[in-house]
């Protein structure tokens, strides 16, 4: 399938480029990565195959709209009210 093709059958399917989607899934699997483990963020981006850090944080913060230690802190919080509640 030529790369143009797969363009447009992942956009009518999902809405969205091939390349969109992608970054998508790997965002979501970093968020749940800072949500659920103590791993270094900079492991973390690797994780999720972004090559630095800084563009790994870039890109939580864009999607997310806060940084990747923001996600951290949000999901211990949260973690600590379902405990004692």
């Amino acid at each position: 399938m030529s790369r143009k093709a797969l363009r447009g059958r992942c956009e009518r399917a999902l809405g969205v480029r091939p390349s969109d989607h992608y970054l998508t899934l790997r965002l979501r699997h970093g968020a749940d990565l800072l949500r659920h483990t103590a791993m270094p963020v900079s492991d973390i981006a690797r994780a999720s195959g972004f090559e630095t850090l800084a563009g790994f944080s870039r890109a939580i913060s864009n999607k997310l709209g806060v940084s990747p230690s923001a996600v951290r802190k949000m999901a211990r919080a949260a973690r600590m009210v379902t405990a004692y509640a």
